[in-house]
């Protein structure tokens, strides 16, 4: 164990046990409604985006985005074209020298104490305690053991992470929007920009920081003087992407902008990548979308089902604890339990949401 790092742990008595756990089957009720709901809403949702990708593919046509051709207004196209920049972007609060960037974005971490939670078969809790870099202030207050591990207090509003983009863009001959700006990745790996380039560094004192330094990558404000990472250190890395090339968007032509697919059950699409690729490529890539968000929403629902059935059967693991050898066999055969369950539950929800979604109404 580092100097960093501490370690408390808390044990608990059968009765303390046997309470948490009764009080743990309202919870367990909460996550099985919430995976009904979950998987339920899915099936209707994974339907809906299917239908809307096959419907876009019968009437979607290739163009270029080059010109704007009236007769395509209200079509859908995969369209094609190049991506220029016509204004320059800078961090607002860490400035640099403008630069036309597809993107800067502003990384911010804190250094703190972070503790972090294993409960074993017994009920005994250990929480473990050490310095780690992330991403905003914890609040140390919340802590099992606050006696030696205190985050320090901000005095104002902290440095966050942010994303500048820039707002004059266009695709061809059209305008982009911002959610399309968003949306469109650079296609490159962010470049560091050297703090150095940083014009009139902000003191950070209206948040607590006395002094700063720089290195190849990140700016670290202090709350004293020294080297080394510190408790409450604030680092900042900035990192812009250069525009790309070109791209290819699926969209909807919408006088000199582009705007989502909706299709004829209100099921909104969206398709936008810095290549050029054809329509066949393009309806590849969201069915495969597709099938992974299907399997993120069901795989999602099941997980949720199976906490849910093992918090409702705790009690039961925890009055079999009495005998030891026997509250681990009690306990093994209740998480397979919870498992059947669980498959078998998800798996009803799924084909009743899957029937329910096809029903006419």
């Amino acid at each position: 164990m580092s100097e960093n790092e501490n370690t408390v742990v808390e044990k608990k008595g059968c009765f303390s046990r046997l309470v948490e756990s009764f009080q743990g089957v309202f919870l367990g009720l909460g996550f099985i409604a919430a995976s009904v709901g979950l998987l339920y809403w899915g099936e209707g949702y994974i339907l809906k985006d299917l239908k809307a990708i096959k419907e876009g593919q019968k009437v979607a046509v290739e163009l270029n985005a080059d010109k704007i051709n009236p007769a395509n207004e209200g079509k859908l196209a995969v369209f094609t074209g190049d991506i220029v920049v016509h204004d320059t972007i800078t961090d607002p609060i860490f400035k640099t020298a403008p630069m036309k960037a597809w993107r800067i974005s502003r990384d911010v971490d804190y250094y703190q104490w972070k503790e972090t939670r294993r409960t074993d078969d017994d009920g005994n809790t250990q929480y473990t305690y050490h310095t780690t870099w992330v991403s905003e202030p914890i609040n140390s207050r919340a802590f099992k053991d606050t006696s030696s591990r205190q985050n320090p207090i901000y005095l104002g509003n902290v440095y966050k992470s942010h994303t500048t983009y820039p707002k004059n863009v266009n695709f061809g001959a059209f305008v982009l929007s911002e959610d399309k700006i968003k949306g469109l990745s650079s296609g490159e790996e962010a470049i560091a920009i050297n703090p150095k380039e940083i014009v009139n560094k902000p003191s950070g004192k209206e948040i607590g920081f006395i002094t700063y330094r720089s290195s190849d990558t990140f700016l670290t404000y202090s709350m004293k003087a020294g080297t080394g990472d510190q408790l409450g250190d604030c680092r900042i890395r900035l990192r812009y992407e250069n525009p790309p090339a070109k791209a290819t968007i699926l969209a909807v032509q919408k006088g000199n902008s582009l705007v989502n697919f909706t299709s004829s059950e209100g099921h909104s699409i969206s398709f936008s990548e810095p290549a050029i690729l054809t329509k066949a490529q393009v309806f590849e890539k969201l069915d495969s979308r597709h099938k992974i968000m299907k399997w993120v929403l069901r795989g999602s629902g099941f997980v949720m089902m199976y906490l849910g059935v093992l918090m409702l059967l705790a009690p039961i693991e925890v009055f079999s604890d009495v005998i030891p050898f026997l509250g681990i066999i009690v306990g093994f055969g209740l998480k397979l339990l919870a498992l059947i369950i669980a498959i078998l539950g998800s798996a009803a929800v799924i084909v009743i949401g899957m029937t329910g979604a096809r029903l006419p109404f």
